[in-house]
């Protein structure tokens, strides 16, 4: 029987998987391409470009449904390229860009400082810094391939930690590089724990190298590091890893979102990976790993729990987990055009209160709104809220009599909820449950673990999210 429920369970799962409807948001005229999101509450910064190549960054205060143009960099004209954007606070927002130099805000815009992260700048001599990370407003680092700067007082003063190139670690003969050429791969959690990506290149040939991969974790301030490794590769016909992103959620619990490939397979056969870890980052698991596939990588990963998050990538490919990241599914927008989706060529991802705000390079940024939909889309089983729940939830179905409480055909005289292995976790009989009115029935699932749960209402399956309390 348990086998039985898990195989309708899985059916209904691939059934519903897209419960994401991306809807556009209004903003500014003459800005498509959008390159990162932080948000805060119910507020959200956007960095981004237009024609003229100009650093744009717009803001939005209610989560994300419109947009207002904030600051553009007109007056700086040798600074062409936002890199990176880090939000420590609502109000306050450092932007990295393609020279060593940072662009600073206390106020919300209202004014704009620009901090130099070297003595001299030379307007003809490009250093992108890709990777930028405020653990507050005084505290964080920032790195291009080559150098890595930190600050403990708002970049007053900057400490360059460059020379960890030389650890001990590094095979003898490779080079060092600080991230890669596309991602934020820098986190600080506060003033002394730091962690970063580090890679450690071979050239084999005049343009083929082969690499170690390593998350870099300092616990006092740069002085000392932990190299976890993710890759090793011996020979060019090994896979190697680039990281793209991080996200945590507290200090001891994140993920990254990395992509396995071989450069010697023509078309590049990738894979993306989730690593998480619970430890603050000097450890970290793989918990996913999907199969292969080309032009389908994933750069931007967040979630809004510790159980349902959003991946987003390349050509407009969308991925959701309902499980912490050891399954994921895609919700990768139906209603647009394969146009439409060409012009999503990158995409970021980040959540505003409950709802993932999706920011692209071509497309606009578009709001993602939950709905629920069933096996056989019938109407009389209409909806189930909240979705995701903490307490209770609310099951609407017309046809029950408030008065008796049960369906005249006997169909809702049991509700029956399970978990992702099929396991039966609550079985009510419909007596029992809180009628709230117009035929609604309430469930408490307080005690449920977090995660995603089906229900069953005689041959009726749909299912929610339960979130931590």
């Amino acid at each position: 029987m348990k086998l039985f429920v898990l195989i309708i369970l899985i059916t209904c799962h691939s059934t519903l998987q897209s419960q994401i409807n991306w809807e556009r948001t209004k903003t500014v005229a003459q800005l498509e391409d959008f390159l990162y999101i932080n948000c805060l509450g119910s507020k959200c910064y956007v960095l981004g470009h237009h024609f003229e190549d100009l650093i744009n960054v717009i803001s939005s205060s209610d989560y994300g449904e419109t947009w207002n143009q904030v600051y553009s960099s007109y007056t700086i004209p040798y600074l062409a390229y936002g890199c990176a954007m880090s939000c420590p606070s609502p109000g306050v927002v450092y932007i990295s860009t393609d020279f060593p130099v940072l662009l600073r805000t206390l106020d919300d815009f209202k004014t704009m400082d620009t901090i130099p992260l070297r003595d001299s700048i030379h307007p003809s001599k490009k250093e992108y810094f890709r990777s930028l990370s405020m653990s507050d407003s005084l505290s964080g680092i920032t790195f291009s391939l080559t150098s890595l700067f930190k600050t403990t007082d708002g970049w007053k003063t900057i400490e360059d930690l460059t020379d960890i190139r030389y650890s001990s670690i590094i095979p003898e003969g490779y080079t060092m590089y600080f991230g890669g050429l596309f991602g934020n791969t820098a986190h600080t959690f506060d003033k002394d724990n730091i962690l970063l990506n580090i890679n450690a290149l071979k050239y084999v040939t005049q343009y083929e190298a082969i690499r170690y991969n390593y998350i870099s974790r300092s616990s006092d301030g740069g002085k000392t590091w932990n190299m976890f490794e993710l890759a090793n590769q011996e020979t060019l016909n090994d896979t190697s890893v680039i990281l793209y992103d991080f996200h945590f959620l507290d200090k001891m619990t994140g993920w990254a979102l990395a992509l396995r490939y071989n450069v010697k397979v023509y078309p590049r056969v990738e894979h993306n990976i989730v690593y998480k870890t619970t430890d603050g980052g000097f450890n970290w698991e793989i918990i996913w790993e999907d199969d292969p596939h080309i032009s389908r990588e994933l750069f931007s990963i967040s979630f809004r729990d510790s159980e349902f998050g959003i991946a987003a990538g390349r050509i407009g490919t969308i991925m959701a987990t309902y499980d912490g990241g050891r399954n994921w599914i895609d919700v990768t927008d139906s209603n647009i055009t394969a146009h439409q989706m060409s012009k999503r060529a990158v995409q970021r991802v980040a959540f505003a209160g409950e709802n993932p705000i999706l920011v692209t390079i071509g497309d606009g940024i578009l709001k993602g709104y939950y709905t629920t939909s069933f096996l056989d889309n019938n109407e009389s089983f209409h909806n189930i809220y909240p979705n995701p729940a903490s307490d209770f939830i609310t099951i609407s179905i017309p046809e029950i009599n408030p008065t008796v409480n049960r369906r005249v055909d006997g169909l809702v005289d049991k509700v029956q909820i399970f978990d992702m292995l099929g396991i039966e976790v609550i079985s009510t009989p419909s007596a029992a449950l809180t009628p709230t009115g117009e035929g609604n029935l309430r469930i408490d699932v307080s005690h449920l673990p977090a995660g995603v749960y089906f229900i069953r209402i005689g041959s009726y399956f749909d299912k929610f999210i339960k979130m931590e309390r």
